[in-house]
């Protein structure tokens, strides 16, 4: 909590230098120039997701901060930018803002024409700062946005070795079970636990492959399949079904193109509840579409509710790193 406090000060550096300087006039032009400079970095913090990078793995619910860090601190620049050319234009035509100037002065006029001129350029590089963030930037931090990987480069994992890790560890958690309860159950229990765990590593791992599988198709019927009525869904809070059916659509419609590929183990821990389970795995995905192609790997997080059959009831995820 603490780093990720730190975090989003150091994002925000461009926001809190604009602010000191409104009070600081000594030190005006210097704090003014840090929060451009701190504006650039960030720009460049999310073109290449550094800092970027943590703080999407920690704000799983909150994403939409990500968005408005982006969004004020670009704001912050351009006031801050204003300021400082306000300041260049005052120590270079001293005489326009003469407090004697007459104010119906034609010079006086223009210099005041001149500061809306600088205003309206300023709005327009805003407005072409926030389209390059929407159109080339944002989709960073899409669960599977990231550029420029081929196939060869992502080294998968075989099905083999995911298997036997996952194996392992749900035989681990079955064995711990059988011996802490050893004077409770019989041996005949011990051995149908066992026998239940593997049933349960076997489900959960056939879940994860169908969910990667079905996000590579165009079909959202499986939606219907192994999702729970209402989904805890990134940062869209609890949704019913038809959300995430219109939201899968608009992402396969944008990206026609989809690979998906287990990179990691599966590691499975106990949900809050009896029946739950938490599902955490990496994996490798190559998106594209007739203009862009996207790549790298990501990470998900998959809470899953045993009944009948297993049901996602809640779904998060996130970039880990991208590929040039």
């Amino acid at each position: 909590m603490l780093v990720t406090f730190l975090v989003i000060i150091v994002l925000n550096i461009s926001i809190i230098a604009l602010i000191i300087a409104l009070f600081a006039k000594g030190i005006r032009k210097i704090l003014l120039g840090i929060s451009i400079a701190a504006f650039i970095y960030l720009f460049i913090d999310y073109k290449f997701i550094l800092l970027t990078h943590f703080l999407s793995e920690n704000i799983t619910n909150e994403t939409h901060l990500i968005d408005y860090i982006f969004y004020c601190n670009s704001l912050s620049a351009l006031i801050a930018t204003f300021f400082l050319l306000r300041q260049w234009l005052k120590e270079n035509y001293q005489f326009l803002y003469s407090s004697d100037a007459d104010k119906n002065n034609k010079q006086n006029t223009r210099m005041n024409k001149n500061e809306l001129q600088l205003i309206g350029g300023l709005i327009l590089i805003g407005a072409l700062i926030i389209t390059i963030y929407h159109i080339n930037i944002k989709d960073n931090f899409s669960i599977s946005a990231t550029s420029g990987m081929t196939s060869s480069q992502i080294n998968y994992q075989t099905g083999s070795n995911l298997g036997k890790s996952f194996n392992d560890n749900i035989h681990s958690e079955a064995t711990k079970t059988s011996k802490s309860e050893a004077d409770i159950y019989s041996g005949e229990e011990n051995f149908k636990a066992n026998n239940d765990a593997t049933k349960l590593n076997k489900d959960i791992e056939k879940l994860v492959n169908e969910y990667l599988y079905r996000n590579m198709q165009n079909s959202v019927d499986y939606i219907l399949e192994i999702y729970a009525d209402r989904v805890d869904f990134y940062g869209k809070g609890w949704v019913d079904k038809n959300f995430i059916i219109r939201d899968k659509i608009n992402y396969f419609d944008k990206w026609p193109l989809r690979k998906y590929e287990l990179i990691s183990n599966l590691e499975l821990t106990k949900g809050n509840n009896q029946n739950q389970w938490i599902v955490d795995f990496n994996y490798a995905c190559l998106v594209s579409n007739n203009s862009r192609r996207l790549s790298g790997e990501a990470w998900c997080k998959l809470t899953i509710f045993e009944e009948e059959r297993l049901k996602i009831i809640s779904e998060k995820g996130g970039l880990i790193k991208k590929y040039n």
